[in-house]
């Protein structure tokens, strides 16, 4: 099986390491609470994030677990589960109010466990544009874009790979909610959005390189 490339190349080069995950910041609500007492909240609040905080929940969705070696295997392996292990998947975050991040749209580079800016600035307002919801990015603090490079998968699965991206894009964000909730925050996953806006924002093609789903984290007032 020919080997695919294993993280998309951001525009930017220049690299923001994240430090470790930290499994204390996930001790704020049990397992059960975090997830039989999900909900979606209807009234947020934006935060402030620590960097530890933030480096967990990257890792959370999309951060690898065991390396090669461990895996027996040509590459890594990562928290979610990924057809073939063949991860189409890149996560992008908006970061608006996190501890020592300037704002911006970031790529999370899973192999170095670090960020690289993609689109510079404050871009709440141009992810509003996008949404159905457009109150939502100014009510939370990170926004979470996964998406998809379905080619990835169809050396190995055809057409069947554009619906195994797909899923893999529900569990990074079930993993994103679950995390987010356990260091005592809130998160809502998003589908209503306008594919073409959103692809441009991020400066992809729509067909080779799309947008699959969103989860943005704030915090609930009414909990």
């Amino acid at each position: 099986m020919r080997q695919m490339p294993l993280s998309f190349s951001a525009k930017s080069r220049e690299m923001l390491p994240l430090p470790a995950a930290d499994p204390a910041c996930l001790d704020k609500r049990t397992v059960a609470e975090s997830m039989l007492e999900r909900a979606t909240p209807n009234n947020f609040v934006a935060p402030r994030l620590s960097l530890i905080e933030l480096a967990t929940l990257m890792h959370s969705c999309a951060g690898e677990n065991r390396t090669p070696e461990e895996a027996q295997a040509e590459r890594a392996f990562r928290v979610v589960p990924s057809g073939g292990a063949m991860y189409p998947m890149e996560v992008f975050v908006h970061c608006r109010n996190v501890e020592g991040v300037s704002p911006g749209i970031y790529h999370y580079d899973p192999i170095n466990h670090a960020l690289r800016i993609h689109v510079e600035g404050d871009q709440t307002d141009a992810i509003a544009n996008t949404l159905v919801q457009p109150a939502l990015p100014e009510d939370t603090s990170v926004h979470l874009i996964f998406s998809m490079l379905p080619s990835r998968l169809a050396i190995k699965y055809g057409d069947r790979g554009y619906r195994f991206a797909m899923m893999e894009a529900g569990h990074a964000s079930q993993n994103a909610i679950i995390a987010a909730r356990a260091m005592g925050y809130d998160a809502i996953p998003i589908g209503g959005y306008r594919d073409e806006e959103m692809e441009a924002l991020l400066g992809l093609d729509g067909v080779n390189h799309v947008v699959g789903y969103l989860t943005f984290v704030g915090l609930d007032q009414d909990a």
